[in-house]
């Protein structure tokens, strides 16, 4: 059986490379464009290539013919091919192909996430102006950071996409010049009231959301929730929303374990992209307490719809929150601090001042505008101070 598994992998390869050829020499010999090349790590609706999308069709509306170069394949592709984003698939070992991408004629490369830093290396090499775009925390810069580069060519704008990532970095030694950007994401709530009040309902619903693993740490908000007051939890369920990354994970098989055992918790396994927005309507509030986040969008879509947000310090909106303003924060080890942080959304219920400062702290950062004018002042910026000998042909 997993030689079989083997045999069509390996085909499909081959002619999603054949295919992918195809769309490299076309572009080569098609008349110059101004275009870019945006790499990614991945193609499923993690929050990394998602936020890349949004990098994309800003690209795109600012006049760049956009290629999305991936080794891997997701759902998001077909979502690029209906936003006429072209993608080369281009899979892992097809150093040819590869090589083929180097000597295309692009303003400038746009790099996403650490683990991709051996594409910064190459471009450098071949005198690409890039920016990188970095998404991690501890957890996935740690293991890798005695192979990453040390220091960037001059060629190179390295983005923090929160203050998670650059800590990681700095605890690592590395000391990049390191600006922020945070992604911007489509309004969902734009014509809706954001309230995060009951509005007559009488279970106070929390919300966790995100891959179940240890490093989202959903069993910590299952104790937490157990220590609430009895006539809380009388008053209020506990949601947990999430795919295991592996279902052999022994965290995933005692998290089904401790589920079981509480009817209060629900636990929806999957929910469609499309029916996102409906769930937070659902929803009070929306506990993150991940260990390690460095920016996770279930809190900035929470902002969004101005929902209640409980926050841990393992998550990178933690530094920007104002405690029992615009949300609630605690330190990630402490499940007292949580409890106690989940009375208080529970007991200011029907107040409606949070709600409207959590949408105003989406709005004032994470809107698809304000990140539209980043990335193109920092993206200006980079190709007018770049010095190195590219000439853009298109113009």
């Amino acid at each position: 059986m997993h030689a079989v598994k083997e045999s069509i992998k390996f085909a499909r390869d081959i002619i999603v490379a054949i295919y992918s050829l195809v769309l490299i020499v076309g572009f080569k010999c098609k008349k110059k464009v101004k275009a870019c090349i945006l790499v990614t790590n991945g193609m499923g609706y993690g929050g990394a290539p998602l936020v890349l999308l949004e990098a994309a069709k800003v690209y795109q509306k600012n006049g760049y013919k956009v290629i999305l170069y991936t080794e891997f394949y997701g759902d998001l592709i077909k979502v690029c091919r209906d936003q006429k984003i072209e993608v080369w698939i281009v899979p892992r070992g097809w150093k040819m192909l590869s090589k083929l991408v180097l000597s295309c004629k692009f303003q400038f490369a746009f790099v996403n996430t650490a683990v991709m830093y051996k594409w910064v290396e190459l471009f450098e090499k071949n005198n690409f102006p890039t920016i990188w775009w970095l998404h991690e925390g501890d957890s996935y810069i740690d293991p890798i950071a005695a192979e990453m580069p040390t220091h960037v060519a001059s060629s190179t704008m390295v983005l923090a996409v929160s203050d998670r990532t650059t800590m990681a970095l700095a605890k690592n030694g590395i000391q990049y010049k390191t600006r922020m950007l945070y992604y911007g994401l489509d309004d969902l709530a734009e014509n809706e009231e954001p309230i995060a009040q009951m509005n007559g309902k009488k279970i106070y619903t929390f919300l966790v959301m995100g891959a179940i693993c240890s490093r989202k740490n959903q069993l910590f908000a299952i104790q937490a929730y157990n220590l609430l007051p009895k006539k809380i939890r009388a008053a209020s369920k506990l949601m947990l929303v999430g795919t295991p990354l592996d279902e052999k994970d022994p965290y995933y098989i005692e998290f089904l374990r401790v589920v079981k055992q509480y009817p209060e918790i629900d636990y929806i396994p999957r929910v469609e992209r499309s029916e996102i927005p409906a769930l937070y309507r659902q929803i009070n509030a929306l506990i993150c307490c991940s260990i390690d986040d460095p920016l996770p969008v279930v809190v900035t879509e929470c902002f969004m719809f101005g929902k209640n947000v409980i926050i841990s310090s393992g998550s990178g909106q933690y530094y920007m929150v104002k405690d029992e303003y615009d949300g609630y924060s605690y330190l990630e080890s402490d499940v007292n601090a949580l409890c106690k942080k989940m009375i208080s959304a529970w007991s200011a219920r029907d107040d409606k001042a949070m709600g409207e400062h959590a949408r105003n702290l989406y709005t004032s950062k994470f809107t698809t505008r304000v990140f539209e004018e980043r990335l193109m002042s920092y993206t200006n910026e980079l190709i007018v101070n770049w010095k190195g000998v590219y000439v853009d042909e298109a113009n």
